[in-house]
């Protein structure tokens, strides 16, 4: 088990001399375990996504980026696509209308969509992607949308 003690001194009122000691014991065994297992679903959650091999983003209903995963640094170079930046402007002009599209689709039947378009790296190279997304807008835990995007530039490249 495992206590947490709190202590205040009782002091007499005429002149504040300390009489006592006023002490609280509470349990805290449950709180304990229950940050214990919030470390460890955290470290598991960066594990599998530290190493994931598809860019995973979160945006919200604007298009703007709330979350991404250390694979976009991987895929795009660093700092090529900032958190709270417009997700849509990293996109070909050529490639936007459908992207635009499907993001609508998206947000407004809340079905899974998938796609293929280019977007830009740190580099102004250009990436093509295929994307899966999904609208989590109404789980306020996420409350966006999420994208899993694969970079198939190279094998694009080797057909």
């Amino acid at each position: 088990r495992w206590i947490s003690i709190n202590t205040e001194p009782l002091r007499k009122s005429a002149n504040r001399d300390i009489a006592g000691v006023v002490a609280s014991i509470t349990d805290v065994t449950e709180q304990r375990a229950a940050g214990e297992a919030l470390r460890r679903s955290e470290e598991w959650f960066r594990a599998v996504t530290e190493f994931g091999v598809d860019a995973v983003t979160v945006v919200d209903r604007e298009g703007r980026i709330t979350y991404q995963s250390p694979a976009v640094a991987r895929i795009f170079g660093a700092g090529a696509i900032a958190v709270g930046s417009d997700g849509f402007s990293y996109i070909h002009p050529d490639d936007l209308p459908l992207v635009r599209h499907l993001y609508a689709q998206c947000v407004g039947t809340g079905e899974v969509i998938s796609g293929t378009f280019r977007a830009y790296d740190a580099q102004g190279q250009l990436r093509t992607l295929e994307v899966v997304a999904r609208s989590l807008l109404e789980n306020p835990a996420v409350a966006g949308i999420v994208v899993h995007a694969r970079d198939v530039t190279e094998r694009n490249a080797a057909q």
